[in-house]
């Protein structure tokens, strides 16, 4: 709920009421920021709670409990003894046998910390050409099937329907990389690892600190460009998408377009789209303000609609007796529902387009049926038990297989293009819909 986790604090009510005993000036002074006047205090009674536990607690034992964290926190970038212990609690927690040899672990920590240095390389060698035009093509075309959409949505009343309208067409959408590189400016040394990790994370949070009084930069991004992943902001109101992403199995040049529309415009494009109408994102306007701009009949409605799906993946289990928390995971799976049925219509419409349309059969399968079978393609896994059933108590994402199976039950164009009859488990009679 991103209300309960908002709440403007003035200087002046940080030193009297929040937790007036704690040395705000000097901590600020720290960080570089003394001339804050006011900041965003998720938790207020966390912070009264801290306090008092500083005010009580003897020096000795912060001292050990705040080294102790160090060390576990920066375990990895230590030495082997250090990052082998880190990878038996690992171990415990997920059922991981064996650790990424340690040229990944590096390479991973270069994409941390110098992302757009690395990207750059990246680009040249696996995003080149069309590439990126053809990730904006894809998205315009699920972005104009959910603006289409939005007139068919039971739910929604004209007056949130036309503030929906215009909070589409001012949703951004990031593709591939940066159009201007980030520059990295801090010191890197061939001898000492660990002083190279510092010396990034002090950088970036100068960095973020910077940020402070100017204008939102909706073009700085919050992934680096090989990164295999996406997100929806709801504060600034855009999705990025980055190259990482736009790679097989997900998208393709020579891929068939159902295929391209299934992995990538239902499963990334169409899913954080929706993000922006879901139970969270819904609570932002077209500007990013965390502010009420569905009229109360609507939210209710569409709570009632979402009731749906929190009961039917509350009856999944991700491992034996470990069912999901369907309210935990609601949004993301509106998302996934809502991204798969979208970027379908999409891909209809666009088909008709054509001219010669794609070919509607490919080694005995339709293309529809290639859709589905590129959406499911896409979150094959490989995961533990322990992993599964972590997850289900903490993760707002449901487990891979319910994005999939708990995704194509309640598409209608999943039934017909495999012929499913009527009233059966991947076809049955009542489907739930939020869009």
């Amino acid at each position: 709920n991103p209300r309960a986790v908002y709440h403007r604090v003035e200087r002046v009510g940080l030193e009297t009421k929040i937790a007036p005993s704690f040395p705000w000036g000097a901590y600020l002074q720290g960080l570089g920021i003394p001339a804050v006047t006011a900041i965003n205090v998720h938790d207020p009674a966390y912070y009264t709670a801290i306090a008092k536990l500083l005010r009580t607690t003897p020096p000795q034992v912060l001292r050990s409990y705040l080294t102790a964290t160090v060390l576990r926190e920066e375990a990895d970038d230590l030495g082997k003894a250090w990052v082998d212990e880190a990878f038996t609690m690992a171990q415990l927690l997920t059922g991981v046998k064996a650790q990424p040899p340690r040229w990944r672990r590096c390479t991973n920590r270069v994409d941390d910390d110098l992302g757009e240095l690395l990207g750059q390389s990246y680009v040249k060698a696996r995003f080149a050409g069309d590439a990126k035009q053809r990730a904006i093509d894809l998205t315009k075309a699920v972005l104009g099937t959910m603006r289409a959409e939005l007139d068919n949505l039971a739910w929604m009343d004209d007056p949130t329907r036309a503030a929906a309208k215009q909070k589409l067409d001012k949703m951004a959408y990031l593709v591939g990389f940066p159009d201007t590189w980030r520059r990295y400016d801090f010191e890197v040394k061939r001898t000492d690892y660990a002083s190279n990790i510092r010396a990034a994370a002090r950088w970036e949070q100068a960095r973020q600190l910077a940020k402070i009084g100017k204008p939102v930069d909706r073009f700085d991004w919050g992934m680096t460009p090989p990164t295999v992943n996406a997100y929806y902001d709801p504060s600034l109101n855009e999705i990025a998408l980055p190259a990482g992403q736009l790679q097989a199995p997900f998208f393709g040049r020579t891929f068939h377009p159902a295929v391209n529309f299934g992995s990538t415009g239902g499963g990334t494009i169409g899913h954080e789209m929706t993000h922006g109408f879901d139970d969270e994102g819904s609570q932002f306007d077209a500007d990013g303000n965390l502010r009420e701009w569905w009229t109360k009949p609507t939210r209710e409605k569409f709570h009632a609609a979402t009731q749906c799906v929190v009961s039917q993946y509350a009856k999944y289990e991700a491992v034996p007796k470990v069912f999901l928390d369907g309210k935990l995971t609601a949004g993301e799976n509106i998302a996934d529902n809502g991204g798969v049925k979208l970027a379908f219509q999409a891909y209809q419409a666009w088909k008709t387009q054509q001219k010669p349309p794609p070919p509607p059969v490919v080694e005995g399968y339709t293309d529809d049926q290639l859709y589905f079978m590129a959406y499911g393609q896409s979150w094959c896994s490989k995961v533990t038990p322990e992993a599964l059933e972590n997850s289900a108590h903490a993760n707002p994402h449901s487990p891979p297989m319910w994005r999939v199976n708990g995704v194509i039950v309640n598409q209608p164009g999943f039934g017909a293009a495999f012929q499913c009859a009527a009233n059966t488990p991947m076809n049955p009679a009542k489907q739930c819909r939020v869009w």
